[in-house]
């Protein structure tokens, strides 16, 4: 066995490492993504964990949220400032989630969940108003999202 044949085995050994090594990372970029993803969703209910939990302790907090989603202009000032805080965070949460539709992290089809979350407040008639508003602190892509997908359902 001449000294090129050895080279020629080694550059073989070399490609083949250089293919298990590319394989094997593969996988890991797959897991990795997947936990991206999973620690996003985790992320993304945490996020509202704090308003679910001050509405179901916080009686009065429960009762302005409820008479704002009915009639936005019922609450005196203070009332709607605390109505306005509560669906500006539910409503920012759903923004970010859906900004990760626009950057291919998740799917709309995933994104239904959020979608199902905002729905129900956002076509209330408190909700109506308070989207009236403030839809404008949201982004472009998320209130044609809202328009299209959350607000044409709701007058079809």
């Amino acid at each position: 066995m001449t000294i090129q044949d050895l080279g020629s085995i080694g550059e073989l050994v070399a490609a083949i490492a250089t293919v298990v090594t590319l394989v094997y990372l593969a996988i890991q970029i797959r897991a990795n993504t997947t936990a991206i993803k999973a620690e996003g969703r985790r992320a993304g209910l945490a996020a509202g964990t704090p308003i679910r939990v001050a509405l179901a302790q916080d009686r009065e907090l429960a009762r302005v949220f409820n008479t704002g989603l009915g009639d936005f202009e019922k609450l005196d000032a203070e009332d709607k400032t605390r109505f306005a805080f509560l669906m500006g965070d539910i409503l920012a949460n759903a923004a970010v989630a859906y900004q990760e539709v626009e950057l291919g992290i998740t799917t709309e089809s995933e994104f239904a969940f959020q979608r199902d979350i905002i729905s129900p407040f956002l076509t209330a008639p408190g909700g109506r108003a308070f989207w009236g508003l403030f839809s404008e602190r949201y982004s472009k892509s998320f209130r044609e999202y809202v328009a299209r997908e959350v607000l044409a359902d709701a007058s079809e």
